[in-house]
């Protein structure tokens, strides 16, 4: 008999599986964004994990980074608003990246075995 996952545990108030940071700029589905050197920026309550950006048409990873700084002042336009006033906001570097290609945001949580990675949005590139 073969064993099943083992469970990962949990630690004391958490959920499993927590929820990515609110993705600001670019905002998710936006169009048109440069298509590198430019500055993403998430809220989120503590300081984010660290974001892939995945190719969406063939989940090749373009960039991964969780060297988070201050968001830009003032911020890119057009950018969402964080969902809580509680968010911190964080900046994150994105270097040049492929014209006119559709990115996932991806944020992992966790270390193996107990990882799992959701998405905060896609945008794509002009």
């Amino acid at each position: 008999m073969t064993p099943g996952p083992v469970p990962c545990p949990l630690a004391a108030g958490t959920s499993a599986v927590p929820a990515p940071p609110d993705l600001l700029y670019p905002m998710p589905g936006a169009t048109g964004v440069p298509d590198g050197n430019f500055t993403l920026v998430a809220g989120y309550s503590i300081r984010p994990p660290a974001v892939q950006l995945v190719t969406a048409s063939g989940g090749i990873p373009a960039f991964s980074s969780n060297a988070w700084g201050p968001p830009p002042s003032p911020m890119p336009s057009p950018a969402a608003t964080p969902r809580s006033s509680s968010e911190v906001l964080y900046g994150l570097a994105v270097p040049v990246l492929a014209a006119r290609t559709t990115y996932n945001v991806d944020v992992t949580f966790g270390t193996p075995p107990c990882q799992t990675t959701e998405s905060a949005g896609s945008f794509t590139t002009q």
